[in-house]
């Protein structure tokens, strides 16, 4: 090392001295030099150095910015050396002739279209089916076939993810890139922003499997209008009882699988998210047992925590279980309020409402209530009703948009039935009603036909009657 930058420890308590070419040839190498010398409070005189005899561009210096700020490190701590250092780059410099240094590399820049869930993450869905993320289409893998730590390497995740750090689109997640084209929120997002700086500063050049989806079957006691016989053990059996053809009315690979947990249990240590679905999770015995084992095994400290429930059922086992985790996210499917959501869910509002805002009482710091509403048909032009009572309680809504059933999609509605949205929530002030809006004006009008069909057909086989319910939708979808 050049003897100028020697001296500098007379000055300054220096945490690291880092030719700044070598952390120019891959998108994370700053991140991690950043994420390793962290310190939650550092002294006056530390300095993280950075060297090189090259010129800065506006593009690196703007680089190292935010990485800075993902990871957390004040630039005032940040030093920059050499004999082209500009004065205005925000932070600490020093004018200095240094000895040659690796020449600077340009490939520092992560695509934009990067989901980090490749690295991190895998979902075992309803059926036994291993996938990136919940909304993928495909698999790279099924239970008992293979073991999640061998779909994590396989072929099929290796060049899915060459495909997005060559900035393409994989086929896989059209999903994504639907909702994002539209000016909506997408999975993809949603994660990067939970997700992206522990993929900048650990898993992007070292995947490792520190996130799961489990869905372990379809034990559920709600048959929501808008769910499938996957998804719902209630719904299933209905599609049993009113179809000629052989459904399989439950099924639960926890069961069938039990190696599964096991693996599990050996993924513990260093797992940081656990996403739990159904059915409902708060039915499904493994669910709570996985729970168990990272409060018993010492893990649960690290472990973030996602449930997604129907809110018919209060947890009661589970609660004291739950102070033990870093967090814990409580995500509520409520489409809808009073008699419209028996209609849409199949069960009372007075019980889900009853259980939520128990759990709300409770007041336990490291749990967060959210409800996350499905945007459909049938809910839309009641959604300000939702709004208003997850403001009432101080909750965060979440929405998803329904893409199956397409009959219930909201860019399958018509004309008639897009005026009455638009004119009712033109002005109205929640953020994603714009992005709603716009969704539906860019859709061509359908005439409704698939709508009512649907419709009916579950009017029929539950003896109700969707236009009492929801008299202003339907109308305006054709229905009399």
């Amino acid at each position: 090392m050049h003897e100028n930058l020697v001296t500098l420890s007379q000055q300054y308590n220096v945490l690291c001295c880092i030719d700044l070419g070598s952390v120019t040839h891959q998108p994370d190498a700053l991140h991690q030099v950043l994420a390793q010398h962290h310190k939650l409070v550092y002294q006056d005189r530390d300095r993280l150095v950075f060297y090189t005899d090259s010129a800065l561009s506006e593009d690196l210096i703007e680089h190292i910015r935010s990485a800075a700020l993902l990871v957390d490190v004040s630039s005032y701590f940040i030093l920059l050396c050499g004999p082209n250092i500009p004065n205005d780059t925000g932070f600490s410099t020093l004018c200095v002739d240094i000895g040659p240094t690796i020449a600077l590399g340009n490939s520092y820049h992560l695509p934009d279209t990067v989901c980090p869930l490749p690295w991190m993450h895998l979902e075992l869905r309803n059926q036994g089916e291993i996938s990136p993320c919940c909304i993928y289409q495909g698999n790279v893998g099924v239970i008992p076939d293979t073991t999640l730590v061998e779909a994590f390497s396989n072929d099929s995740m290796q060049t899915l993810r060459s495909e997005f750090l060559n900035g393409g689109r994989p086929v896989g997640c059209t999903s994504c890139w639907t909702r994002e084209d539209r000016g909506l929120s997408s999975n993809r997002k949603h994660h990067t922003s939970l997700f992206n700086k522990a993929l900048l500063t650990n898993y992007l050049s070292s995947p490792k499997i520190v996130s799961l989806d489990l869905k372990p079957g379809n034990t559920c006691n709600f048959k929501c209008r808008i769910c499938n016989p996957r998804a719902s053990s209630m719904f299933a059996q209905e599609v049993a009882i009113h179809s000629k053809g052989q459904i399989q009315k439950s099924y639960n690979w926890a069961d069938l699988a039990p190696q599964v947990f096991s693996e599990l249990e050996q993924l513990l240590p260093t797992m940081i998210n656990i996403d739990m679905y159904g059915g409902e999770p708060f039915l499904i015995k493994q669910l709570t047992n996985l729970v168990r084992m990272s409060v018993d095994s010492g893990h649960a400290s690290h472990i973030r925590l996602h449930y997604n429930s129907n809110g018919s059922i209060y947890p009661e086992d589970l609660i004291s279980l739950w102070t033990k985790f870093e967090h814990v996210d409580l995500h509520f499917s409520i489409d809808n309020i009073g008699d419209c959501f028996a209609i849409e869910r199949g069960s009372e509002w007075s019980v889900v409402e009853s259980n939520i805002l128990r759990l709300a009482d409770l007041k336990l710091p490291n749990v967060k209530i959210s409800i996350m509403p499905v945007i459909n048909i049938m809910n839309i032009f009641y959604l300000d009703k939702l709004l208003d009572w997850a403001e009432q309680h101080n909750m965060p809504v979440n929405p998803l948009y329904l893409d199956r059933p397409k009959e219930f999609a909201i860019t399958n509605m018509t004309k008639s039935a897009q005026e009455l949205i638009i004119n009712k929530y033109s002005n109205h002030s929640w953020p994603e009603m714009k992005n709603i809006l716009s969704m539906i004006k860019r859709s061509s009008p359908s005439d409704g036909q698939d709508f009512i069909q649907l419709t009916k057909h579950f009017d029929t086989i539950r003896n109700q009657n969707f236009l009492d319910s929801h008299a202003e939708i339907a109308v305006a979808m054709g229905m009399h």
